[in-house]
This record gives structure tokens, C-alpha cells and sequence, in this order.
């Protein structure tokens, strides 16, 4: 199940450090599982092709969430002739217990009060 959100998400290549180049996307949903952009993640810079290194806060956590995740292709507008796969959603690789466990509360917290 996915909840909505509205958070800036920092993308960067997976392995790499703080002073590495990155780019933010602006997230839409999220489960505990993965996480859904507002749009495709694009293809530039090239790396984003790859395996990513996320960086974003919950709404009102001052603690980021870190993690490794994989992009995915979502199908948009299914059986209708504007049916097209944009490659938003991104996909928990590695996720840490704790942040799991934030993920896990926000999301029954948003999906019960919504």
C-alpha cells in the first residue's frame, strides 16, 4: 500500500560520497517497499540509470531516511491510448530496520487518517 507524500528526494549514484554530483526528484507515494516520483527519473545525468543512493525526510522527522534503491518502470494510463511505462518508482534495495520502521508507521498513519 502506498500513502501519499510530497517530499524532495536526493538521488545520487549508488557507492558514491557527500561531495559526489546528485539531483533531487519530488516523491508522490511511498510504501515500505519503494517509493513513487512525481515523474520519470529521467536520463540525465546517465547514472540514474543505475543503482541509486536516496537521501529524504518523513514529513516532520528530523532524521533522513538512506538507503539503496533500483528504478523501476511504472505503467501510466493502462489499457487507453495514452498507455505508456515511465520509470518512477524506486525500489528499496537495502533498507536499514529503523527507517523501515519510520516507513511503516507513517504510511498506517497516513492511509488511516486519509
Amino acid at each position: 500500500m502506498l500513502a501519499p507524500i510530497h517530499v524532495p528526494i536526493e538521488l545520487s549514484a549508488a557507492g558514491s560520497d557527500e561531495s559526489s554530483p546528485r539531483v533531487w526528484r519530488l516523491a508522490d507515494r511511498i510504501g515500505t517497499d519503494q517509493l513513487l516520483l512525481g515523474g520519470d527519473v529521467g536520463e540525465d545525468p546517465e547514472w540514474l540509470a543505475g543503482p541509486l543512493r536516496l537521501r529524504f525526510h518523513l514529513p516532520g522527522d528530523p532524521v533522513a531516511v538512506t538507503c539503496h534503491a533500483t528504478c523501476a518502470e511504472v505503467v501510466l494510463d493502462r489499457d487507453t491510448d495514452h498507455e505508456r511505462a515511465e520509470r518512477r518508482a524506486l525500489v528499496f534495495d537495502d533498507l536499514p530496520a529503523e527507517a523501515a520502521a519510520r516507513l511503516e508507521r507513517y504510511v498506517e498513519e497516513r492511509l488511516t487518517t486519509s
